[in-house]
């Protein structure tokens, strides 16, 4: 990587501390995102426009290819090359249908490129202004079940969200050797959501006997969960799940 490479991806942001969420990015052919990442799952990166202050996922024809393929976990390589907290450029591409399994959905004919990065502080701050309020009662994407209907989806329902769960109510655990589970209290309720974040799934089976919680999941994970960004997965027999794409450190 050449030293010019570097400084541009070592390139702090700032983020305002009066950060007010918007609600739609302005997704106009050609224009250009700088948007801040907040998870990352089978080639489709999500996060927050810096400009709009909406939140935004972006398909690229990498995502695509992930979709034909069944949806696949990205490589390892692909992996190293995600960062949350990293701030990511693209140029919105030609339109696509609008999907309302998800409308915050930008579409770029190349794949966004790491420009720079926000402070650990200021990521906190941002999670802090952008999280979903808990009340009594709420639910995660409006359903507290796993999944949900595709036909019963609205252009105008938001199809990602984060939450700040519980700490102490958070259980980490493989259902199996291919679907890694969260379950947390969160508006009074217990739910449980797939996990997509490979590193999770990767701790969760190296200790496919236990489940983990508390102090034991703090220290499998390295950090304590601050928050957790959960989408829309891809529709599967007319039904999208529910996954955590990313888990953010406190």
């Amino acid at each position: 990587m050449s030293d010019s490479l570097k400084e541009q991806e070592d390139t702090r942001f700032r983020v305002s501390r009066r950060f007010v969420p918007g609600t739609r990015a302005d997704a106009s052919l050609g224009n250009t995102l700088n948007i801040v990442a907040l998870g990352f799952d089978a080639g489709e990166l999500f996060g927050v426009d810096l400009a709009s202050r909406a939140f935004v996922s972006v398909a690229t024809r990498e995502h695509a290819r992930h979709q034909d393929l069944g949806g696949e976990l990205e490589r390892e390589d692909d992996i190293r090359q995600h960062r949350i907290g990293g701030v990511y450029r693209l140029v919105v591409g030609h339109a696509q249908p609008i999907d309302a399994g998800r409308p915050e959905a930008v579409w770029s004919d190349e794949p966004p490129t790491r420009v720079g990065h926000v402070t650990r502080r200021a990521l906190r701050r941002l999670c802090s202004q952008l999280e979903f309020a808990e009340r009594a009662g709420t639910l995660v994407l409006g359903s507290r079940a796993r999944s949900r209907s595709y036909a019963d989806l609205r252009p105008s329902d938001p199809s990602m969200i984060l939450i700040a769960p519980r700490p102490k109510s958070c259980r980490l655990f493989a259902e199996s050797s291919a679907r890694t589970m969260l379950t947390f209290v969160w508006g009074g309720l217990e739910q449980s959501v797939l996990v997509h974040e490979p590193r999770v799934c990767a701790i969760a089976r190296a200790h496919q006997d236990h489940l983990l919680q508390n102090e034991a999941l703090r220290r499998a994970l390295g950090f304590r969960i601050g928050f957790a960004l959960i989408v829309y997965g891809r529709v599967k027999d007319r039904y999208v799940e529910k996954v955590v794409v990313s888990l953010i450190r406190s």
